[in-house]
């Protein structure tokens, strides 16, 4: 069976890196691809990524990061991507990577909950983001079988996960 890639999506504050690292060691081979990497790549004429005139920008980095998390799952890695890939990049997502197995997650927890671990991050200035990017998910509501609780032990989040995976329950592409 080829390797898969698994994404893990949510607003900030909800867990993705602290599950996306907790749920690699579970794999022979596995590779955490950061969408944050690639938008911090950029070094002049970035556009915050929560404003409106970034959505070209944002799309290009979302179809950046596909791509190279593309080439590690197809390498034989486990590939987790992890970072902001709402429901709204999906269709990007899954164009760049073609036929591979791709399980998809978005990571909840409540809003409070979010805006506490982006503090205890020191990134005190980003509530306001935190609670903008919050509402889009909620917005955007995905199938009960893509939610993950964040707002539980990491064990029991890694767990969880890696169960759907092993059960194929959130394929969004099979390849």
């Amino acid at each position: 069976m080829p390797a898969p890639l698994i994404i893990l999506t949510g607003p900030p504050g909800t867990g993705k890196s602290t599950a996306a690292e907790g749920l690699s060691g579970g794999f022979d081979r596995s590779a955490v691809v950061g969408g944050d990497f690639f938008l911090e790549a950029l070094r002049s004429g970035k556009v915050e990524p929560w404003l409106p005139a970034s959505h070209d920008q944002n799309t290009r980095v979302m179809e950046i990061t596909a791509r190279s998390a593309r080439d590690y799952t197809a390498a034989g890695w486990t590939t987790i991507l992890e970072g902001i890939v709402g429901p709204w990049f999906l269709p990007n997502v899954l164009a760049e990577v073609g036929a591979l197995d791709v399980h998809y997650f978005v990571l909840t927890a409540p809003l409070d909950v979010c805006k506490r671990r982006v503090r205890a991050r020191g990134r005190i200035s980003m509530s306001a983001v935190v609670e903008k990017m919050h509402a889009e998910f909620e917005t955007h509501a995905s199938d009960e079988r893509h939610l993950v609780d964040s707002d539980r032990p990491r064990a029991d989040v890694v767990d969880d996960i890696a169960a759907r995976v092993a059960a194929r329950s959130a394929l969004v592409s099979e390849g």
